[in-house]
């Protein structure tokens, strides 16, 4: 009974984690999904530059002559190199510009699919079966009779 209390909290930690995990990063994917699939690539300005943000940049593009903004959009090794005004491949998604990217979207698709399928319950699964076992070893075990506190026990003839 014991063992299925702690496998029941340990389940129940591994869903929630894994649920409020997805609910934070599906959308994202769902994104770079979009664009990977549908995505359109057009010419993008380079507006600004964030190294305080994990290297990213900030970029305009036009879409039948409507103005759109993009980003933050991670550069990762090429941020030295961009400057403010440079030519940059934005990809956008034909039915809806204002999605768009400045990386490569198949790339961060995957990126993105890892995270979201093989990272994130990982992660999930190991918090869970650390609140399992540490919860069935601190709480639920019964104690061992054979402990070695059990040898400094009184017995019958020692004197206080």
């Amino acid at each position: 009974m014991k063992r299925a209390v702690a496998a029941g909290v340990g389940i129940a930690v591994f869903v929630i984690v894994s649920w409020a995990m997805f609910q934070n990063m599906a959308p994202e994917w769902r994104r770079h999904r979009r664009l990977a699939r549908s995505g359109v690539q057009i010419a993008g300005t380079v507006r600004a530059k964030e190294p305080m943000n994990h290297a990213s940049i900030r970029y305009d593009y036009f879409v039948a002559g409507v103005r759109y903004a993009g980003g933050p959009c991670s550069v990762h090794t090429q941020f030295d190199r961009i400057r403010v005004g440079d030519t940059i491949t934005v990809t956008y998604v034909p039915d809806s510009p204002s999605i768009s990217t400045c990386e490569d979207p198949q790339a961060a698709y995957k990126t993105r699919f890892g995270m979201l399928f093989i990272i994130a319950p990982s992660f999930a699964l190991f918090g869970a079966l650390g609140m399992g076992f540490g919860l069935y070893f601190r709480y639920l075990r019964r104690p061992s009779t054979h402990s070695s506190n059990h040898a400094m026990q009184r017995t019958s003839g020692s004197t206080e």
